[in-house]
This record gives structure tokens, sequence and C-alpha cells, in this order.
């Protein structure tokens, strides 16, 4: 697949001005430095393979970046198909995982734009962030030393061939599983080269690192690499060692940061998604009714999205988080920060019963609210991935509410871990059901759970609810994020939690 990235980035800095009146003095060099806030576009074509078996079931795959070498520079994707994983691909051969295959227009590589390529195809596709790969060959060798250097928690191995990596960066790499190979004759990339690395990395402690040398061979070592299938069964195994707190987010201790001043502020300048409302036939009401879609910025049909079901409280209705809950400015915000995954969010009326409104009493209310489960299940799930551009399974939907609608989140996400496999509940309210009734197997929750997200103001009179539903399930020992909020049972709260749980979502 013949594929380009197109991402934005911003660079800061800091302007510091003279002061008022200063002058500079003539004929003397002043120190002085300049800061400002630009954003660059960069852009790269690529080649993209996706392993047999990957359109079927929810499974995250290794992904393994490519780096060519210097005589397959250009336009020219074909070019990159001349040596190495592509050139296998394209001969028919079948790897287990992901492929990404760059073409750099010039000599050299960019680390920025690298991992601004890495982090758009992470969010596109199923990717398991801890088998992530770089290798390369000649130039890409080089290339595959300065990007793993440039964030070296990213990636769980390299391997560069023929590519001379600078020995100063040794102490970033230490912890990185290391194999390098090179040709005994090669006229380029000296022996020496790499043997000077490899003391680098020794003397700073590495543990995991090792050099091959074809005797034999001239510049063209990465055949001999490529076509032993040892290195790639050694790539695969192994596995990146997360930050603390990245791949189990532990509770919380202490109150959560307050979010940055202006996030659910509507900016001028960005890029915005469509919010829409759609009506869909729903057979267990026996009635159309009414759902709020965001499609995010760029939305396509040529690209599958996942999905987050975003549930309101009993005093609103599908409107409420647009009307209160600025929830699309909220995740244009995110959208434009590369904070999100992109991703639909489905804002749906919670009361499954045709004569309920926000104006019925409220305990008439709770039957409606409890049928919603047939709704969304059966009627609405169908209908948003028949009429929009969605990824199918469970690990690419999602399912958070507030207050009543974090009831239901928590109830019927936990009861349905084949349908979703995030879920999250704001300020719950009382309709909230024991851990014990909604988690009869922890350690199969835990399995199929990506993520569990219980929040709560400091002030709410329902803190209660939470507490407890975060207390049983430390009991049960189910990892789950548990967020206390500063406020109370408002929409300040609930903004911030939106804000706060998008960014660990499909990711």
């Amino acid at each position: 697949m013949i594929t380009r990235a197109w991402v934005v980035l911003a660079l800061i800095g800091t302007a510091v001005p003279l002061a008022a009146g200063d002058k500079q003095p003539p004929g003397k060099l002043e120190a002085k430095r300049f800061e400002k806030e630009v954003k660059v576009r960069v852009e790269m074509d690529y080649l993209l393979y996706l392993p047999k078996g990957y359109e079927s079931g929810d499974k995250k795959w290794p992904l393994v970046l490519f780096l060519h070498g210097g005589g397959e520079t250009g336009t020219d994707l074909e070019k990159v198909k001349i040596h190495g994983p592509p050139k296998m691909v394209a001969a028919g051969t079948e790897f287990p995982f992901i492929l990404v295959s760059p073409q750099t227009r010039r000599f050299g590589w960019d680390p920025t734009t690298l991992h601004a390529l890495l982090d758009e195809v992470t969010a596109t596709y199923r990717v398991n962030k801890d088998q992530v790969y770089v290798t390369g060959m000649s130039m890409g060798g080089m290339g595959t030393w300065a990007l793993a250097a440039s964030k070296p928690d990213r990636f769980a191995a390299i391997v560069p061939i023929c590519g001379g990596g600078n020995p100063a960066d040794a102490k970033k790499l230490k912890d990185l599983p290391i194999r390098i190979f090179q040709g005994g004759k090669d006229p380029i990339v000296r022996p020496q080269t790499a043997e000077a690395m490899l003391k680098a990395l020794k003397d700073a402690g590495a543990k995991d690192v090792d050099l091959k040398v074809y005797p034999d061979a001239g510049h063209d070592s990465w055949t001999q690499t490529y076509d032993d299938p040892k290195v790639f069964e050694w790539l695969l195994a192994q596995k990146r060692v997360a930050a603390p707190g990245e791949k189990e987010p532990k509770p919380a201790t202490e109150k959560a940061p307050a979010p940055p001043k202006g996030f659910d502020a509507r900016r001028d300048g960005i890029d915005r998604g469509k919010t829409e409302t759609v009506e869909y036939e729903s057979k267990a009401v026996g009635a159309k009714r009414a759902a709020v879609v965001y499609t995010p910025p760029g939305y396509t049909k040529d690209t599958k999205y996942p999905v987050l079901y975003l549930l309101h409280g009993i005093g609103d209705d599908e409107t409420g988080w647009t009307k209160k809950g600025a929830a699309d400015v909220i995740l244009d915000n995110l959208n434009a920060d590369k904070s999100v995954a992109p991703m639909i969010v489905v804002m749906p009326n919670g009361r499954a019963a045709k004569d309920v409104t926000v104006q019925t009493p409220w305990e008439k209310q709770f039957p409606a609210f409890e049928a919603f489960e047939g709704d969304l299940l059966g009627d609405l799930i169908p209908f948003i991935e028949k009429h929009y551009s969605v990824k199918a399974g469970r690990e690419s939907r999602a399912l958070a509410g507030l207050s009543m609608g974090g009831g239901q989140s928590l109830n019927f996400g936990l009861k349905n871990l084949d349908t979703f496999a995030w879920v999250g509940g704001f300020s719950s309210a009382p309709n909230t059901k024991a851990v014990g009734e909604l988690i009869k197997d922890p350690t199969d929750a835990t399995k199929k759970l990506r993520l569990l997200w219980v929040s709560c103001g400091d002030r709410d009179g329902l803190m209660k609810v939470s507490r407890a539903f975060h207390d049983a399930l430390e009991e049960k020992k189910v990892p789950h994020v548990w967020q206390i909020d500063a406020g109370g049972h408002d929409w300040t709260v609930w903004k911030t939690d939106l804000y706060q749980l998008a960014p660990h979502l499909f990711r």
C-alpha cells in the first residue's frame, strides 16, 4: 500500500527582547536569543504492508520501520523496493508484522518527521506499542541510530546495518537491545566504525548489544542480514519496557491536575470536526431516535476510525455534551494538538422509551435508562457502523459517560467486554451496579480491558458511589484509573474528565 502522511508540528521557542530603552551598542557582539512559535508541515511518502490476518480480529501487531539507503532517495517509491524487507514483500514474503517503509527526498533522515510518521501510523492502525522496531541499511543504518537516540523509550529494539552511529549517543541507547551488522570488506562504512560504536555502548553499560561482521561482504551486508530469518525472530522476541504508569495507570493518590486554561474554548486557525444530528430506527424502542455524531477534522471514508460512545446525565439528552459540555470544541483542540487518536464520538439519548424526556419525573426515567443497553447494542452501534467509516472490533469501541450516563457506561461496558475494551464513568450516579455483579471473573476482565476509568469531583455529593466502586476494584485487583477532580457534580468536572480521558483512548 502506498500512502502519504502529512503532519503539522509546532516548534516553540522563547523570545527575549531588549528592555524598554535598551539600545544595541555599536561595534560589539551581543549575545541574544530568538524564539518564536511556528508551524511546520511535514510530509512523507511510504509503503505500508499489513500482515495476513490483520483485517480479522482485534489483535495489535508489531511494527517494523525500515529506512532505506542513499541510493533509494527521491520521489519514486518503487526504488524503496530495491533492497531489504520491501523487496522481500514484493517478491511474496509474508511477515508477521506491520512494515512501514518511508522514502526521504534528500540525503539523511529527519527524526522529527519519522516520529510524526510513527504517530500517524500508530494512531491509524492496530500497533502494539511495546513492539516497535527500527532497522535500516547504509544511510538508513545511520538514520536508525539517530532515530533511536532521539527517543529511545519508544522502541523495543533496533537493527542498524552498515551505518555509522554516534558514540556520543551511547548513554541514551544503552538500555536498548541492539544487533549491529557489518561487512568486513566494506569500503564505505568501515568495520572500525561499527566496532567503535560497540565499544562505546559497552562502556556505557549496555547489556544486550552485539556486532556481527560478515568477513567477505562489502557494503552490501544487508542482503545476508535480511535473508536470515533468525534476525526477524530475534527482533520480534524483544519487548519494550514501558515507562512507569504508561501501560497500566495506577490509582491516583492526589487530586488530578487542572487542565490548561482555554482547553474548552473555541480556537481560531485550527481544523474543525463536523457535528451532526442523525436519526436511526430503534427496534428496541419501536421508534426513530436521535444521536449527535462528531467526526474528527479531515474525516474521510478512506480511513477507518474508532468510536467513543459518550453518554449524558439525567438532566440532559443527546445535545448535552455539545451544548453544555463543549465536547466538540474540546476534541477539536485535542486533535489540533495531536493529543488524541482521531475518533468518531457518538452522543445518544440515553433514555430508551417513546414518551420519556428530560421533563419526565426522574423516578419514571430510571427504567428508560436501564433499557438503553438493548438500544445501544442492537440498534445504535449497527447504525453507526453502517453509515460511518468505522473500525470494527471491541478494541475500537469505548463507552463513557457522566452521572446517570456514568452508571450506564460502567454497567453496560463491564457487562459487555466483548463489545467494549475502554470504559469510563464520570461522577457515576446510584444506578451504578456493584463491582461484584458486573465483574464475575477479575482475571478475564483485566485481560480484556484496555482502560477502566473512574473519576469524581472532590465536592460531589455522590462521591461515595465512585469511591465504593474504586475500593471494590482495588479489592479484586482490577487495574483502573481512579481520578479525583476539583469540583462538584457539574460540567466543570465532566469537561475535565473528557479532556483527560480522550488522549488515553485507542492508543
